[in-house]
């Protein structure tokens, strides 16, 4: 046949090939490798020049894989699939799977072959698993998870199902509180005329990719101004999902509820215990001054207004007390204070 004929001619000129790179043969004025001479005599561009190199040098170690080339019973796309991992120990067992299946088929089989993995590999993969994380300097915390492909699988599978969850929750609270507003003839005139009914007081209506990507409703999100693209969005309603994930779990061996409990005691509060005489009584009207306007813009409180006190008693407004887990630096702050001290 002419395609044998053909793969017998390409496995003599490979042959001839790694000799010359092995006497270094193409060393002349101005040629920097071998396949740099290749390109330039044989009409090849660098990356097939490269490439003939490298299997003419790895044949020079297969003398099965190079029998069968020069027979013609391997076409040159079958070799250099194999050469990209044969070795002389198995080379034999890849030389069985190359005759008897397509060019295509060996492709995928030697991909799953340089992919595999030992046990020694699979082990000292997961010795390197790891959950790590840190506070920012504006109080985020920062986590990074390196864990095992089967252990990522099920994280991710939970944090998806969780998202498709607060999505479809939250397209179907949009749309009834759509229906509810207008009684959803504008949205259904929309629908039938191909267009988009409006949401939020004349803004344009969300299509199912943005609506995939919006936040909980209960989640605090940045002004027009600033949010973010719609990567930005996906990521963060991802976020909310984990969260949502986390909250509603159930801790080993508690009572259901006992972790929402306790998260109480880590997130920090500024508690204000004001009754309502004290707010009638403590702050009394001041004579403006010139240099008092920057100070009584709206949403500021002068610097000589009084401290509101405690009261005891609490007519309207209850009291409770609080507290918080102090982060590591406060710890170590107070550590050395107190080391200082003693």
């Amino acid at each position: 046949m002419l395609a044998a004929r053909l793969a017998a001619g390409e496995a003599e000129f490979l042959t001839l090939l790694a000799e010359l790179d092995h006497r270094g043969g193409w060393a002349e004025a101005g040629i920097v490798s071998c396949a740099h001479w290749l390109s330039l005599h044989c009409a090849m561009t660098t990356g097939t020049a490269r490439e003939h190199v490298r299997i003419a040098r790895a044949l020079t170690h297969l003398p099965l894989i190079r029998a069968a080339f020069a027979a013609g019973r391997l076409s040159y796309f079958k070799v250099r699939a194999l050469t990209r991992t044969a070795t002389p120990t198995d080379e034999a067992d890849l030389l069985g799977v190359a005759l008897c299946a397509t060019a295509n088929q060996l492709d995928r089989f030697v991909a799953g072959v340089r992919t595999a993995e030992t046990l020694t590999d699979i082990n000292l993969r997961h010795q390197r698993r790891s959950l790590t994380w840190r506070t920012d300097t504006d109080g985020s915390i920062l986590i990074s998870l390196r864990c095992s492909p089967e252990d990522g699988a099920t994280i991710l599978e939970a944090i998806h199902h969780t998202h498709d969850h607060l999505t479809t929750t939250s397209a179907n609270s949009r749309v009834d509180s759509r229906n509810g507003a207008d009684g959803g003839g504008a949205d259904r005139c929309a629908a039938d005329s191909g267009g988009t009914g409006s949401v939020g007081g004349g803004g344009s209506g969300a299509s199912d990719d943005q609506a995939s990507a919006e936040p909980h409703p209960g989640v605090r999100v940045a002004t027009r101004a600033q949010a973010p693209g719609k990567a930005g969005r996906l990521a963060a309603s991802r976020l909310d999902a984990l969260v949502l994930l986390c909250a509603e779990a159930t801790l080993p061996g508690k009572e259901p509820g006992t972790w929402k409990q306790a998260l109480g005691s880590r997130r920090s509060e500024t508690i204000l215990h004001v009754t309502l005489d004290d707010l009638a009584t403590a702050v009394q009207p001041r004579t403006r001054t010139p240099n008092a306007q920057a100070r009584d813009t709206p949403g500021t409180f002068p610097r000589e207004r009084p401290i509101l006190p405690r009261g005891s008693e609490a007519t309207g407004l209850t009291r409770r007390a609080t507290r918080r887990t102090a982060f590591p630096r406060e710890r170590r702050a107070h550590h050395e204070r107190a080391a200082r001290a003693g």
